[in-house]
């Protein structure tokens, strides 16, 4: 904060050492400026393919909130993190664009960069970005290292909030889902001041969502789990003469035989196991209020001096519930009984066992035996989370000529991330062993009473801070250094200067046997400083041909330096159509999350690839299955998902990875009728920084290197995935964005658009293993091949309708589908007189449900690209004076 104090100081020097008798002239000509360069002129041609979505294209949407708006695009093929209830991450949703990873993608506001997330650290949460304050948003589909530095190799979002307005305006709106759960209220304001020598332009909004519980739909109504209550107990037997580990389960003799039962209505037998159905107490999305509000101002301080200040704060808490703490986990993953406990229920017992496994039991054992118990603390009462992430975002500056060829602008900034989470009812598995051993807590109620209140007694509560922020300052120049007349600045110069300093911490520190159910998260601190000189020019050979180059020098405290140039082509070939085409290189160091996260714990349901590979001929056409159709199999069957727990670690081994990308593309446009625009992309990234899924660590086990470890147990049981962050080969992505607008005015019927996106991958190939090939993931689960928004759009006097479809192609993995699903969302508005409007629109018109599959485990839909509300309808009414 001193360097911020002495920042801001030289700001004030700077601003009032100019001659403030100087009378304030306001120019005619206007800047303009557009994302993905720096260049401010009154006719910029840019080379790189830029979407934007518009304040009419927002309120369209029905959205309340950002992450709805981007979400829909078509850029975001494989979908992006939604809110989920559950653990320190449950308020935050990113984007993801081109499925390159939300640590790719970088959100700006106004050009400016904001502090990653406290709860995701390599990425950006939007939904604290107030979306009443937002004016339009710019989508850059190109890597933009060259201008804005690392994480900008996957795409750019630039948000552009709301400026020089002179009205304001109230909103309130409300939605009704079809589902329980999901209804949403909201709140906004917003307007301005502006004269000839300020504006001055403010927002606030209050958003509140209820929670949706997975028992409401009944897709997710029924998820069930091994750990329950009345546990289930595992044997392991040695047989002296193979050397063999031979395993039986049994449920405890106190578990019914179906769901909904008097006593333990939330447990059933299933195979060998006392199954919970967890899902009826867990929610599929946290409840949500949240509050932001934003001021920003412009002060012309003479003819040559403006300067310039925004403050915008926003605060997101969210309360989410998930099913008592089951006991799992750790390097001993269970609770265990030893044979000699007087609670032991094996206690003359003779069990078999069948050694050669033709399903005659060979030899018969008399017990006690050593036991280890699946067992769910449901007297502990359910888990709650409370989480508040907040985000404050400052910067001020001073603009102005120098000469009539020279601008410059120099501004400090300073932005903050925090987030708290307290999560109630997790369990101390020491507490819970060690009444066990002692027998004073009797689990299958042998002797007596199984001891509720006791139960109650090993809960904890667990308590998670981060903070991650941004200081720094950054001066450009823009001059006129070629003398072209259709450029009023065609060439800048600058220097940045960025500090992050990021810490999490846990109060109980992530530690084996200790405690039992905390999700996401671990402890972790560091720091770096970023020095950065850049430019960018724009030469036009002529009247058609035009060329753009831009190269950035980023050193790091901790990585060196990197060099990253870029360089495009636009070529106007007539008045309506013109050719673009770049190429240029990126750079990404480690995010601090990567390099210095402490181990933190996960569970996922996770299909073990290892005993379900190759296991039967499903089809009969003699040849063995890859994996087996898991909707015709028993519920104990080994290619059924089970839950599994993952600890992940950072790396701070971890080298920086390399970029590059590539778009050549065209666009047609006829007077303001007609615009068609084709873009062809390809982008690749070399020692990529990733953290691998279970699927695929399952996938190649035994042949990765020693950073990523299965842990099984005796009998072959996947108990534990152990992995952390990794430099891997990379991957490389291909495909094509075609957008298509046309608009038709007529003097009976009014105006008509009909707007089309379309965004194809070719291919989206990885290689994990250095040397064993490139495989293309483009159609597997959730990584659509396709993805096509179309909408008609009608205006006619005080109406305005809209009628959007989106389309999501249908992907599989092996013998698993998701089938092709269609969202339709219908809007219309009604000016009711000039300060007063009313709209009307419902999302998901045919109620369409997500695709889902049982071979996914539990909700059996992929969540980053689904709609799970059902169909909901929403009303508004806003009024301007």
């Amino acid at each position: 904060m001193t360097k911020l104090i002495g920042l801001m100081s030289l700001l004030v020097n700077m601003v009032f050492t100019v001659n403030a008798n100087e009378q304030v002239e306001q120019k005619n000509i206007e800047r303009i400026s557009v994302t993905g360069t720096r260049l401010k002129g009154i006719d910029i041609e840019f080379s790189s393919p830029v979407t934007v979505i518009t304040r009419e294209d927002i309120d369209n949407s029905g959205a309340t909130r950002l992450a709805d708006v981007l979400r829909a695009n078509t850029v975001n093929t494989f979908g992006s993190r939604k809110e989920s209830a559950g653990g320190i991450k449950q308020g935050q949703a990113t984007l993801n664009l081109r499925g390159l990873g939300e640590q790719r993608t970088l959100i700006l506001i106004n050009g400016h960069r904001i502090a990653n997330s406290a709860a995701i650290p390599d990425a950006q949460n939007i939904n604290l970005i107030p979306l009443s304050a937002i004016e339009s948003v710019e989508i850059l589909k190109d890597g933009a290292s060259s201008i804005y530095g690392a994480d900008a190799v996957g795409g750019v979002v630039n948000i552009i909030l709301r400026k020089n307005i002179n009205t304001h305006n109230i909103k309130i709106s409300r939605a009704q889902t079809n589902i329980a759960g999901g209804d949403e209220s909201y709140v906004s304001v917003y307007g301005g001041i502006t004269n000839n020598a300020s504006n001055i332009t403010y927002s606030a909004e209050h958003q509140k969502k209820s929670a949706i519980f997975a028992r409401d739909h009944t897709l997710t109504k029924e998820g069930l789990s091994r750990y329950g209550n009345p546990a289930s107990y595992r044997i392991t037997n040695l047989d002296s003469q193979t050397g063999l580990a031979l395993t039986k389960t049994f449920p405890d003799a106190r578990c019914p035989q179906l769901l909904n039962q008097a006593i333990s209505p939330d447990s059933k037998i299933e195979g060998d196991y006392c199954k919970f159905n967890f899902a009826n107490h867990a929610q599929l999305q946290p409840s949500s209020h949240s509050n932001s509000a934003m001021i920003d101002g412009q002060l012309q301080y003479n003819s040559h001096t403006s300067v310039f200040a925004h403050l915008d704060y926003s605060i997101n808490e969210t309360d989410g519930i998930g099913a008592p703490t089951p006991s799992a986990g750790g390097t001993v993953f269970l609770p265990t009984m030893s044979a000699n406990n007087p609670n032991n229920p094996t206690q003359n017992q003779t069990l078999g066992f069948d050694k050669n496994f033709d399903g005659i039991d060979d030899i018969f054992v008399a017990g006690p035996f050593d036991l280890e118990l699946f067992y769910r603390n449901i007297h502990g009462g359910l888990r709650k989370t409370e989480n508040s992430d907040k985000m404050l975002n400052f910067y001020t500056g001073v603009s102005g000529d120098l000469s009539d060829e020279k601008h410059y602008e120099f501004m400090s900034f300073f932005n903050s991330n925090q987030s708290n989470s307290l999560t109630k009812g997790l369990m101390r598995r020491d507490l819970l062993q060690a009444a066990i051993d002692d027998a004073s807590y009797d689990i299958f109620a042998i002797n007596q009473t199984t001891d509720e209140t006791l139960a109650r007694s090993f809960s904890v509560d667990s308590d998670f801070k981060a903070k991650y922020e941004n200081l720094g300052s950054r001066f450009t120049l823009h001059t006129n250094s070629f003398g072209k007349n259709n450029s009023e600045y065609d060439t800048v110069y600058g220097i940045e200067y960025i500090e992050h300093d990021y810490f999490s911490h846990y109060q109980d520190e992530f530690s084996d046997n200790v405690i039992d159910g905390r999700s996401g998260g671990g402890s972790a601190k560091g720091k770096r400083q970023i020095f950065s000189i850049f430019t960018e020019t724009q030469y036009g050979f002529n009247k058609k041909l035009n060329l753009n180059f831009s190269a950035r020098y980023d050193h790091y405290s901790d990585f060196g330096s990197s060099i990253n140039p870029k360089i495009g082509l636009t070529y106007r070939y007539s008045p309506n159509i013109i050719f673009r085409s770049s190429i240029g290189t990126g750079f990404r160091a480690p995010s601090l999350y990567e390099m210095f996260s402490q181990p933190n714990q996960t569970f996922s349901f996770i299909r073990d690839a290892t005993p379900c590979k190759a296991i039967g001929d499903l089809d009969n056409n003699g040849i063995k299955d890859t994996y087996q159709e898991v909707s015709t199999l028993a519920n104990s069957h080994p290619c059924q998902p089970v839950n599994i727990e993952t600890i992940i670690s950072g790396n701070n081994k971890l080298e920086a990875e390399k970029s590059g990308s590539f778009t050549s593309g065209f666009t047609y446009e006829v007077a303001d009728d007609t615009r068609f625009h084709m873009n062809l992309y390809y982008q690749y990234f070399d020692n990529e920084i990733s953290l691998l899924s279970n699927e695929d660590i399952l996938e190649r086990e035994g042949n990765l290197n020693d950073a990523n470890k299965i842990i099984r147990d005796e009998q072959g049981n996947l108990t534990r995935i152990l992995k952390s962050y990794g430099n891997f080969s990379g991957s490389k992505t291909a495909g094509m964005d075609i957008e298509y607008e046309l608009i038709f005015q007529t003097q009976a019927y009014g105006l008509f658009k009909w707007s089309t996106e379309v965004t194809g991958v070719l291919f989206h190939k990885v290689e994990i293993i250095p040397g064993q090939g490139f495989d293309d993931i483009n159609g597997n689960l959730g990584n659509t091949e396709s993805r096509l928004n179309t909408s008609i759009r009608w205006h006619f006097n005080d109406w305005k309708t809209s009628l959007s479809f989106d389309f999501l192609p249908e992907t599989k993995d092996n013998n698993i589908k998701l089938k092709s699903t269609i969202l339709a969302n219908f809007y219309t508005k009604y000016q009711i007189s000039k300060k007063i409007s009313s709209s009307l629109g419902v999302l998901n018109f045919f109620n369409t449900d997500p695709p889902s599959n049982q071979a996914l485990g539990w909700p059996y839909y992929i969540a980053d690209t689904s709609f799970i509300q059902g169909r909901t309808f929403y009303m508004d009414l806003s009024y301007t004076f």
